[in-house]
């Protein structure tokens, strides 16, 4: 629940490659959600409580409650000499209703009391970057991302947010790969309304949907709202499973494998016959 790791990380890049001016993090699913004080932790930035006690690592979200105070000075000019992009969903924000711990925390696990405790210190936190450094990330679009990951790098680094799916598009050349499809196949764990705010599997439809190319998404399970997808490039969406099975069945990687290959199969067949008739 730290994000630690991803400092290190960062400090072991710079140390292996010093010629590398350019560096991308990614802040998609995480089980964090400590706004990357984690991260900075590793960096050399130090956080304190209100008796001006030093925080120990590593740092987590419930150390957000406690901050008080920032020192930046032992942060590595190293560090601050790269030019770092973010790759999240820019509609992840860390403040407002529709916050990153509304949003997200639930589905990694966290009761209604742990949204409450996560919320009062990411509230605390903003406001503590508002006054130490003058920097304001609350409704920083991206900022929320990796459980506010984001928001580390932007306001301590000047970082560029970008949505995650242009960055990689870009790096894998993806239009290219595209432009010579006949059908494309997406999924994800669980499709819902949220599907559509973009995630994956939508921003693929949108992109294939440039060269009019078919788009079928293969999903472990299907939630409420989700034919919004529909309207955002998806032409059929197919659950693996088709029958009620409970979470231990489901995650086995022998029965999920055959039933990826049968739904994958099924849906192809339905799509081609659906396409047939629009062609008669």
């Amino acid at each position: 629940t730290t994000t630690q790791g991803v400092g290190e990380l960062v400090l072991e890049v710079i140390k292996r490659h010093p010629e590398i001016d350019t560096i991308i993090i990614g802040c998609g699913d995480s089980g964090t959600n400590d706004c990357g004080t984690g991260c900075l932790h590793a960096l050399g930035v130090r956080f304190y409580d209100k008796k001006g006690k030093e925080l120990q690592p590593p740092l987590k979200g419930e150390d957000l409650r406690i901050i008080d105070a920032v020192d930046t000075s032992g942060m590595s000019v190293d560090v601050k000499r790269k030019r770092f992009v973010v790759a999240c969903n820019l509609s992840s924000i860390l403040g407002g209703d529709e916050n990153v711990v509304r949003v997200y925390a639930p589905q990694k696990g966290a009761s209604p009391e742990d949204v409450k405790y996560l919320e009062e210190g990411v509230k605390n936190y903003v406001e503590v970057l508002q006054k130490q450094i003058a920097r304001d990330v609350e409704f920083v679009p991206g900022a929320g991302g990796a459980g506010g990951l984001a928001s580390a790098f932007y306001a301590f680094l000047d970082a560029e947010l970008f949505y995650s799916f242009d960055v990689i598009a870009e790096f894998l050349n993806l239009e290219e790969f595209l432009s010579s499809a006949e059908l494309v196949i997406t999924g994800e764990g669980r499709i819902d309304s949220r599907t559509a705010t973009g995630k994956v599997p939508c921003a693929v439809a949108l992109r294939a949907k440039k060269f009019n190319i078919p788009v079928i998404a293969l999903v472990g399970s299907i939630g409420d709202d989700f034919e919004s997808v529909y309207y955002h490039g998806i032409d059929l969406v197919y659950c693996i499973h088709d029958s009620p099975v409970d979470e231990r069945k489901a995650l086995d990687e022998n029965l999920t494998y055959h039933r990826l290959i049968k739904a994958a199969r099924n849906s192809i067949f339905s799509l081609s016959q659906v396409m047939r008739i629009f062609d008669e």
